[in-house]
């Protein structure tokens, strides 16, 4: 499955999820991609959308390879890949300096897309948890267990594309996970749109500013 852009991507992910049957819901996305693609569905279902935000720890040498991810709160929530710090053998020196560092942009991100505005609280509510596709999982599944910890009544996850590994794992932790494409031979999230250009801090205040 293609996708033309994540407005698209939003508006296929609406109509799965109005099959559900949920009260007092809202839509928590991670920036910047997935707040436009819960845009759509929380136009759609005419329920809030709010932010959740999620930084990778990157491993040395490779950024873009995530070893785990740190998740806004206070504190911070914290979720490392053992397995993978261990393969790599990052020390435990670099992980301190990579969460510093990573703790400092969600400051600045949090400053820059909320504002004065106060994050909602999500205790028994239906929470919609958005982005615009899963790579290696670990983004996503810090944002589930941060989420959980906030005690909704319901966890949902909604992505256009995940690898099937990735869509298994989520399905454990969560009541219900809408993929609409789990291709075996999955490589990176942007290969199945066929507009998937960066997304702008403006973009995601003006999305914000709207809801």
């Amino acid at each position: 499955m293609f996708f033309e852009d994540r407005t698209e991507a939003g508006k296929s992910l609406l109509s799965e999820i109005q099959k559900l049957s949920l009260k007092d819901s809202i839509v928590v996305a991670l920036p910047r991609g997935g707040v436009i693609v819960g845009k759509e569905i929380s136009q759609g279902l005419q329920i809030p959308l709010d932010i959740l935000l999620v930084r990778k720890l990157g491993a040395p040498f490779n950024a873009e390879l995530a070893v785990g991810a740190i998740v806004e709160g206070q504190p911070p929530f914290i979720y490392l890949n053992e397995t993978l710090i261990k393969v790599l053998k990052v020390s435990d020196e670099y992980l301190e300096n990579e969460k510093k560092m990573q703790s400092q942009v969600l400051v600045r991100q949090n400053s820059t897309y909320r504002g004065s505005r106060v994050r909602v609280s999500l205790a028994g509510k239906s929470v919609i948890l958005v982005d615009d596709g899963v790579a290696t999982g670990s983004t996503i599944h810090a944002a589930i267990l941060a989420l959980k910890s906030q005690k909704p009544s319901q966890l949902i996850v909604a992505v256009p594309v995940a690898p099937p590994d990735a869509v298994s794992e989520m399905a454990k932790q969560v009541k219900d996970v809408i993929c609409l494409s789990s291709p075996p031979d999955f490589q990176a999230v942007g290969q199945f749109f066929r507009n998937f250009a960066e997304v702008s801090d403006e973009e995601v205040i003006r999305v914000l500013g709207k809801n």
